[in-house]
């Protein structure tokens, strides 16, 4: 056998995609080797025939260390992106979960926010009206967590709970004393709210007035 001859065999089994290709090969290789023994003696053949089942078995081995190493990286390449997308949807459903919750849950103050109005506001000495809806338990509970918090912080708060419709929380704009304090304090501890046009019913015209209304849609604002 030339040397062209087993570059032309050893490219038809570097070219094999498959198994079964690979086995195509062997069996060239063999016929090849037959060929030979039929002008050579038998001792000949055998020597022939051993040496070329030496080199075929060390390109088979070869080739199949390849194409393992080749599947080996896919799958591993395969696997990392299907954990990659994994955590990216596990990341997307904790983010929407947390949006559904804090859309479902009740409205409170935190320690922090509450820690921000005491140091906003301590040392500040008006009258405040702190008024809320009525039938509205979400509502109630959030009104009376701002009017205990203002009464401790010691301004002369005073209780309403009755109004028919109300949406979120608003603070009186009618020029009262307070009525800044007030909201610049809630916009430090991160407190959405928005402004009544003029002064507060309850007030009556007199001081500032905080009104806490029903929770509002997610699209609004105003907490």
């Amino acid at each position: 056998m030339t040397h062209r001859s087993i570059s032309r065999i050893w490219n038809a089994s570097k070219g094999a995609a498959d198994r079964g290709q690979a086995i195509g090969v062997v069996s060239l290789l063999i016929s090849s080797a037959a060929a030979i023994g039929v002008a050579m003696s038998a001792d000949a053949t055998t020597a022939v025939f051993s040496a070329l089942a030496a080199f075929v078995g060390t390109i088979l081995t070869v080739w199949a260390s390849g194409v393992r190493a080749f599947h080996a990286d896919s799958e591993i390449s395969e696997a990392q992106q299907r954990a990659s997308e994994a955590n990216e949807r596990a990341a997307q459903l904790s983010l929407e979960a947390a949006r559904l919750k804090q859309i479902a849950g009740w409205r409170s103050l935190t320690k922090h926010q509450l820690d921000t109005l005491e140091r906003e506001l301590r040392g500040q000495s008006f009258d405040l009206w702190v008024t809320t809806v009525g039938d509205d338990p979400e509502a109630s509970i959030l009104h009376e967590q701002i009017f205990n918090a203002m009464k401790q912080i010691g301004l002369n708060v005073h209780w309403f709970s009755g109004y028919t419709r109300a949406s979120g929380v608003t603070i009186s704009s009618g020029g009262y004393p307070g009525e800044g304090e007030i909201q610049a304090a809630f916009q430090k501890a991160g407190l959405h709210y928005a402004n009544m046009d003029g002064p507060g019913a309850m007030s009556q015209g007199k001081c500032a007035e905080l009104l806490v209304g029903s929770k509002p849609p997610p699209f609004f604002s105003a907490a």
